[in-house]
């Protein structure tokens, strides 16, 4: 009954992406909306229940731990390194392993939400979580913005 109900709960967490209402443009303009959009997403207390018990329960069902991290990867580090080599193609940002890049920044962004959320019991403010997002984005593009762009 546990495993099909984390099936389940899986299934509906991960059935929207953050990004999925994003559209593209200039790595300096939309990455800081897609961390806030990543940041929001994943201190949603649905999110922060799940990786709570994921983390709790995965040595006893590593099944589980493993369709959770298919699904972090599929529907949210795929097209996070989707648009990161949109903006590599168009020399925006500098060429480099995009899949390290989205995994990091992702890692980032959601272990400062939902670590915050575990450990405090509270969500971070729309204001907190946008600041988180633009110094995340501030430091991903000062060390990989392409010769044509500025850091955020």
């Amino acid at each position: 009954m546990f495993q099909a109900a984390m099936q389940a709960e899986l299934h509906d967490a991960f059935q929207k992406s953050p990004f999925d209402k994003l559209s593209d443009g200039a790595a300096a303009d939309v990455l800081p909306k897609a961390l806030t959009a990543l940041a929001d997403w994943a201190a949603a207390q649905q999110r922060v229940r799940l990786v709570r018990t994921v983390t709790a329960e995965g040595i006893r069902f590593p099944h589980i731990a493993a369709a959770y991290d298919a699904a972090l990867t599929g529907r949210i580090i795929a097209p996070f390194k989707a648009l990161l080599d949109a903006w590599i193609d168009r020399g925006q940002i500098d060429r480099h392993d995009s899949e390290h890049s989205a995994r990091q920044l992702v890692a980032m962004i959601m272990g400062q939400v939902q670590q915050h959320a575990m450990l405090n019991g509270s969500k971070l403010t729309r204001e907190q979580l946008v600041t988180c997002a633009r110094a995340g984005a501030d430091l991903f593009l000062g060390g990989h913005a392409g010769t044509d762009q500025q850091a955020v």
